[in-house]
Parts: structure tokens; sequence; C-alpha cells
């Protein structure tokens, strides 16, 4: 709502995307381009209604390349990770086989850079909320700066962490050999750790292929732990008292 109504003040232009409320409002008051998107879940099981129409927008204005083969390429790749991640045998499901390496430790998600910075924190995000467990994450290179020294700490620590790699075949060489080495100090330190590949060619469907699994893996992790992945009470809590504060 902020950004709408500072665009309203700079921009004769808008594009707004929605499921409803005071954004459609203004938005068929002022007579901008609306998108509505179906409403009623919890935004972050919304990522493909909220994203999809920005990338298609800015491939028609000409800022990124048009993205349609690289979503329809997607679309199969996903549709495929749901039949296989939908297995409840274990030594089929990955998935389900890494909830249940996490389910009595801290996932720590380590990404790179390149392709996609974004990706641990969406793992993380994921965890903490639809799993309500906590997970830490960082990208390499910047954990290799410091974070790194850290995995030298207590055995009693070490022994209730667990390590996800969001890796790309298509990462840079000294990439690489920053993964491999900060994977050799884990196992110098006997932490356990798991390894997910992008999958597909284009840049699109590598990063949804990962993002894909985070929504699987947590998923399974509420199950396990005996919860309800749908309410955010201490986010719902919070918001209460912030707006009894102002």
């Amino acid at each position: 709502m902020s950004a709408l109504r500072a665009l309203q003040k700079i921009r004769p232009y808008v594009l707004c995307v929605t499921s409803n409320g005071e954004v459609e409002e203004i938005a068929r008051e002022k007579n901008y381009v609306l998108i509505k998107v179906p409403g009623g879940q919890p935004p972050r099981a919304s990522l493909g209604y909220l994203f999809v129409p920005v990338l298609f927008a800015l491939a028609r204005l000409g800022i990124v390349e048009d993205q349609q083969a690289a979503f329809d390429e997607s679309i199969e790749l996903l549709n495929s990770i749901s039949d296989e991640l939908s297995h409840l045998d274990e030594n089929k499901n990955e998935a389900l086989h890494l909830a249940n390496r996490l389910s009595d430790r801290t996932a720590i998600i380590y990404g790179s850079v390149e392709p996609n910075a974004a990706l641990p924190t969406r793992w993380r995000n994921q965890i903490s909320e639809n799993a309500k467990a906590l997970a830490f994450a960082n990208l390499i290179p910047e954990m290799n700066h410091n974070e790194i020294v850290g995995w030298s700490a207590s055995t009693a620590i070490l022994d209730k962490t667990f390590v996800i790699f969001l890796e790309d075949d298509n990462n840079s060489q000294r990439i690489k050999t920053r993964i491999e080495a900060t994977k050799e100090i884990l196992l110098n330190n006997n932490v356990p750790f798991s390894e997910l590949f992008a999958k597909g060619r284009s840049r699109l469907c590598r990063t949804f292929s990962l993002l894909y699994y985070a929504d699987f893996v947590s998923f399974y992790m509420a199950v396990l732990n005996d919860v309800d992945p749908s309410p955010v009470a201490n986010i719902d809590f919070l918001k209460g008292r912030l707006s009894a504060a102002y």
C-alpha cells in the first residue's frame, strides 16, 4: 500500500496484482492495469500467482527476455517433481527423507549468489512458517568470510544442526570450489548435510525446481511435527501489538 500510494504521485501508469481489498479499489478508481489472482490463501502459498504476472509484464515491456518457453519448461518439470515428491515411501521421496533428517535438528540453508540469491531465504521462510521450526540461511561466498569459522563450535551445538546446500551445475568454478571446501569443513566436524541440485535448462526453471522442494520439505516437517502449516500465530500476535500501539 505504501508503494502504491507513492506511485500515484509520480507515475501515471501502474500495474496492480492483487486478490482484492484496497489495492483493487484504487486500481479500478485510477484505471490502472489490474491482474486479479485467487485469494483466501497465505501469501507464501501464492508465489506463482504473484510472481508470474510480474515476470510476463516485464517481458511485455521489453525489460526482460520473453519467458514463455522457460515458463512452459517450468510447469512441465514442477508437475513431474510433484508426482515424485507425493510418494509416502521415504526411499522414493527425497523431500520426505530430508524432512525426517531435519525432525530434531535446526536447518542451515546455504545457497550461492549465482544463479539466485533469494533461494536460501525462501527455504528459511517456508520452514519457519510451515513447519514452525527455526531455520537459518546464508550465501556463498558471504558465509565464507565469517560464518564458516563458527563451524568449529562445541559438539553439543553441531549435533543439533543439519545443512542443506542448494546447488547449480551452472555455478562458476570458483563458487563450486568454495562449496566443496565448506563441505570439507563440515565433514571434519561431523556435521550432516544434504545437497540439492537445480533441474532444467532455463534460469526460471532451475530456480523454481529448488523452490518447490522447500514447499514439500517444510510441509512434511509440519506433518512430522504434528502442526498445522497454515496459521502463523506469532506474526498475528506481533501485528496485534503493533496495531494496538500505533
